[in-house]
């Protein structure tokens, strides 16, 4: 595996420490991380910013690739990125977290697709993998532990 391979992966997993952190936490039921607030909140912040942050991820991938793709990756990222802000304005911390975790699950749907149309290749999709499942779960504990 080339080094900008290993980095990129290993970037990625780090990002799963929040949510991991704020899972551990809230499933210890300890109530308020110094300086950061409540975990349920640290947890649906960097949701949101994650959430967008992917989404922002497949509009470059759209606007580097200047060609067709199976998948309109300006209209899903804008359309992903929406429906969480909307969805962490609105709604309830549990249902929040429900929504996070489709739209993660979502965001993996569109990877498979991607590496099927040969757009992404083998290693960024098992990276994804590994990491939505990780992200998953750990919003899946910090909402039943809510």
């Amino acid at each position: 595996m080339d080094r900008t391979r290993r980095l990129y992966a290993a970037l990625t997993y780090l990002g799963t420490l929040p949510f991991i952190s704020s899972a551990l936490l809230m499933a210890f039921d300890i109530a308020n991380i110094p300086y950061l607030g409540a975990p349920m909140e640290v947890a649906r912040s960097y949701g949101l910013v994650i959430v967008s942050f992917m989404a922002g991820a497949h509009w470059g991938q759209q606007i580097a690739l200047k060609a067709a793709t199976p998948i309109n990756l300006h209209i899903t990222s804008v359309f992903i990125s929406l429906c969480a802000w909307i969805s962490h304005l609105l709604l309830p911390h549990g249902a929040f977290m429900l929504v996070l975790i489709v739209l993660f699950a979502g965001l993996l749907v569109i990877d498979v697709r991607l590496h099927r149309y040969g757009v992404i290749d083998r290693h960024y999709l098992e990276t994804r993998c590994g990491v939505t499942g990780i992200v998953i779960t750990a919003l899946l504990v910090t909402t039943l532990s809510a």
